[in-house]
Formats: structure tokens, sequence, C-alpha cells
């Protein structure tokens, strides 16, 4: 016996669409500010310009950063592997790791491109084995039209 199973994407009601894009947002804004902190390495001047340059472009140059990842999806990558590197610097540069890293000099240098490949290689092999279903063949020309409609 199968069983039908009812899944609805967004909220129904307009109160629950603006609920969902304001935590989206808030979730954006949290992750930006943790990612610019993190690559000025606790340079106060280095957050502010971070955060004076790239708030501006999230919130004006979201639509056209989304068209590019569309057309050339090796962007989505290229960014990841940018966050890879500053989360492998955040973690060689901790002080309470230091012990780790201190003796073996290889491990610290080879620390970054290891995860890099690692954590884009799996990203690529899930991807590749289980697409989601916005990137099967059927969905693309609506998932297309439904992103520039935004």
């Amino acid at each position: 016996m199968k069983k039908k199973i009812n899944v609805q994407a967004g909220g129904s009601s307009l109160f629950a669409a603006v609920r969902t894009i304001v935590f989206a947002d808030i979730v954006m804004g949290l992750d930006n500010m943790l990612a610019v902190a993190g690559a000025s390495k606790g340079h106060i001047e280095l957050i502010a310009v971070g955060l004076l340059v790239s708030v501006p472009i999230i919130v004006w140059g979201s639509k056209i950063i989304l068209v590019a990842m569309e057309h050339f999806p090796f962007l989505i990558y290229a960014g990841g592997g940018v966050l890879v590197y500053t989360a492998s610097e955040m973690i060689t540069s901790e002080p309470r790791l230091h012990h780790l890293f201190s003796g073996d000099s290889t491990l610290m240098i080879n620390l970054a491109p290891i995860l890099i490949i690692f954590v884009l290689g799996l990203g690529w092999m899930i991807n590749f084995f289980f697409p989601p279903a916005a990137f099967q063949k059927d969905n693309r020309k609506l998932r297309t039209c439904i992103f520039l409609k935004v």
C-alpha cells in the first residue's frame, strides 16, 4: 500500500513567507559577518571595510550573483574553496590547536590544499550521485524561470 505525502515548500500565508525571508536574511547576515571576521584575522579595520563592501554586494548584487551562478556553476565551487581556505587558516592559527602544528610544519602547509580537495570533492560527488530535484533535467527550465522572476 502506497501512502501519499503532501509536501509544501513554503508557507501558506503572507506572514509565513515574510517570516521565512526575514529568518533567511538574519542567517545570511550572521554568516557574512562570521566570514568577514574570520578572513580579517582580528583586524577591526578590515572587518569594517569588509562589511562595508560585502553588505551592499549582498543587498543589491544578489540577483547578479544568482544569475552568474546559474550560468557558471563553477563559481559555487570557487566560493566554497575560498571559504575552506579561510577556515583552514583559522584552524592553523588557533592558539588552542597550536600544539598540533608546531612540531609538523608539513601538516600546517598541506592542511589547506587537503581540506579544499576533500570538501570540494565531497560536494561534487554528492551533487553527481544524488542530484537535487531542482537540478534534474525535467525541472531545469522551471527552476530557471522561478529564479529569474524573483
